[in-house]
């Protein structure tokens, strides 16, 4: 079995490419743009030294079709799950088109790939819960209406469509993982977890986004999505998949949790930073659909903060040397 993992210098597509190097016997290809960072560096040589000969790195940009079509050739995997993503809500309002560029024009060449050359390769699309929008007064199934709210949410609902249409009209196997907020190891260190940790480790104060929100936000270990997702290539059909969980948490209760277990509560400050330009503030999805299968998470919110702050302690060459301010 040979899986190609496309952005898996990122968070999540580390996390999957180190998920089946060191639990199966796959062959792994990761794809990314070329290395910029020492860091990028590091998380690549570490997956060589982790994989050995069953782990192959290719410089790809998916939006380059020519390279891709000539990596995809070569390699011809059995699964493709595609973790490449602008996810950076605020920068989507700064830079729109880099983002229907990155997250829709580059599942449109794997589309195009898998069209012509391997319509039974099966193609995983790691989506997300923002594509349902704001203010949604009860679960969303897979079959929710989406109503994205930001640049971003609709690059990411316009690539659901093609792949439906892609799977509707050519037959192609396809997957869409849409999981809540997740946090782990290699997250991006401004988000709102990673920023928690990183500032409870540094032992630095840190203010909120905004007033204070009493909307219920869910968050996913990676681990847990990673493990859905291979659930899901084994055990589950073409469609789309929500994953979810029932611990619930406002932001504010979500950083005092961590900075409890970090034993650094005294960092919080109660005084608010400049509102966040607008995003999708509240969104809720039903898991059933995956539970049905067989599936529900391994890890405690709590048990992932645990693991995660211990990955950052270890990991300085994650973070840079910069403050961080949620």
């Amino acid at each position: 079995m040979k899986i190609l993992v496309t952005g898996v210098k990122g968070f999540l597509g580390t996390n999957v490419a180190e998920y089946y190097l060191k639990n199966t016997d796959y062959d792994v290809v990761g794809i990314g743009n070329n290395l910029s960072k020492q860091k990028e560096y590091r998380v690549i040589s570490d997956l060589e030294r982790l994989g050995g000969d069953r782990f192959a790195y290719k410089p790809c940009n998916l939006t380059n079709d020519v390279r891709l079509k000539s990596v995809l050739d070569k390699e011809n995997p059995d699964v493709i799950i595609n973790c490449a993503s602008q996810s950076e809500v605020n920068k989507s309002f700064e830079q729109p088109y880099e983002f229907l560029k990155a997250n829709l024009e580059g599942v449109f060449n794997l589309l195009e790939w898998l069209r012509y050359t391997n319509a039974g390769t099966r193609f995983v699309q790691l989506s997300t819960e923002a594509v349902f929008g704001d203010g949604l007064k009860s679960k969303q199934s897979e079959e929710g209406v989406l109503s994205p709210l930001n640049p971003y949410a609709a690059s990411k609902a316009a690539s659901e469509h093609y792949i439906n249409a892609y799977n509707f009209c050519f037959g192609l196997n396809t997957v869409i993982v849409r999981p809540v907020n997740n946090f782990g190891p290699y997250q991006n260190p401004n988000k709102l977890i990673a920023k928690a940790i990183i500032n409870c480790i540094k032992n630095i104060p840190f203010k909120m986004h905004g007033e204070e929100d009493p909307n219920k936000r869910f968050w996913l270990y990676a681990a847990d999505t990673v493990m859905a997702i291979d659930y899901i290539i084994k055990h589950g059909g073409s469609g789309t998949y929500n994953l979810t969980t029932e611990e619930g948490f406002t932001a504010e209760e979500a950083v005092r949790k961590i900075l409890e277990i970090a034993g650094t509560l005294d960092l919080l400050s109660t005084e608010y930073s400049e509102v966040r330009r607008k995003d999708s503030e509240h969104y809720q999805m039903s898991g059933s659909k995956i539970k049905n299968l067989g599936w529900s998470p391994k890890y405690s919110f709590e048990d992932g903060i645990k693991n995660t702050i211990d990955w950052f302690r270890n990991n300085a060459f994650w973070y840079n040397e910069q403050e961080v301010e949620i």
